[in-house]
């Protein structure tokens, strides 16, 4: 196993572990297919409600792990990712806006719905 190999497992297994923080996020590239992985979400707050009564969301942030089975090795704008916005609400569909940093264990992404 590579020092690379070991260190997103470390992010795997303490980091992006679903029995604590983490969830599980399906991780959808331009390029097609569809990869299920682990995520950190960090939630954008709601702006000032609307005039329609309805909330705007800021992007929202996801660490998922730097790893070709264990995450994604090379993100792109406009990927698409199937995640919980909200605490308690629904799945959406969001979009890589931007590529915030990189490791060699993670990636932290800002997503919008």
């Amino acid at each position: 196993m590579t020092l690379r190999d070991l260190a997103a497992k470390d992010v795997q297994d303490v980091v992006l572990n679903v029995q604590d923080f983490a969830e599980q996020v399906t991780y959808k590239p331009k390029a097609g297919g569809s990869v299920t992985i682990n995520a950190l979400p960090m939630r954008g707050e709601p702006d000032a409600r609307e005039e329609s009564g309805s909330h705007r969301y800021r992007g929202s942030m996801l660490r998922i792990a730097n790893h070709a089975t264990l995450g994604v090795v090379t993100p792109k704008l406009g990927d698409k990712i199937d995640m919980v916005q909200r605490v308690g609400g629904g799945t959406v569909e969001a979009r890589v806006a931007a590529i915030v940093s990189t490791t060699e264990a993670s990636h932290v992404l800002e997503v919008t719905a």
